[in-house]
């Protein structure tokens, strides 16, 4: 990661640690969910992924450290845990907080923030990957901070959202994805073990990443 990209994601690591803990309060309806344990694990999960806690970690983790730009992406989605989810959200790219977030809208929000430009919809920006060449496994994608984790019902052949279809980013640590998840659980940090091993099957990162 260039040092500029590095200084970038430090940066914004400090913004969020500052808004603890009023940045990870979760929604009432988000109490079941399930998210990193504490404020400290996760500034920690956002080191990791970010690279500023260093090659060591990443490599015992099997992370690839992410660009600078990925850093930012990932940055910039975390910061927006504990909003709600709805269905629909319209979120600007130069709103710095907004209102709430559907799964896609997350995804192309982050992305635009830092520069990305990404379509809207969850089959449309599998679909995008795809024609770009940028596909990978889910086990990949768990291990790629910034990367997209899909899961359709099938494989999209075009870009009609259907019911089921889902997005979310990969933290990186081969554990946690964070993403606007439904209305009972809003915008947090997710584990993709356990009883929701396997509900990902598709995956790949955004081109300009």
């Amino acid at each position: 990661m260039a040092l500029e990209g590095l200084a970038a994601a430090q940066a914004r690591i400090s913004e969020i640690e500052q808004l603890f803990p009023s940045a990870t309060k979760q929604p009432a309806s988000a109490a079941t969910a399930t998210t990193a344990s504490d404020t400290t694990d996760f500034a920690a999960l956002l080191a990791n992924a970010t690279g500023s806690t260093g090659a060591t970690s990443a490599v015992a983790t099997g992370t690839a450290a992410p660009s600078a730009t990925a850093a930012q992406f990932l940055a910039t989605a975390l910061s927006q845990k504990g909003k709600p989810y709805v269905w629909g959200s319209s979120a600007s790219p130069s709103d710095p907080s907004p209102a709430s977030f559907d799964c896609s809208e997350l995804t192309k929000w982050a992305a635009a923030r830092v520069g990305v430009t990404i379509p809207d919809g969850a089959s449309s920006q599998y679909l995008y990957l795809k024609e770009h060449g940028t596909t990978m496994t889910v086990d990949q994608a768990l291990h790629t901070p910034g990367a997209l984790l899909f899961h359709f019902n099938k494989e999209p052949t075009s870009r009609a959202n259907l019911d089921g279809d889902h997005v979310a980013i990969s933290v990186g640590d081969g554990v946690h994805t964070i993403e606007a998840r439904g209305r009972k659980y809003g915008t947090n940090v997710f584990e993709a073990t356990g009883a929701r091993a396997g509900f990902f099957n598709f995956a790949g990162m955004i081109p300009g990443m």
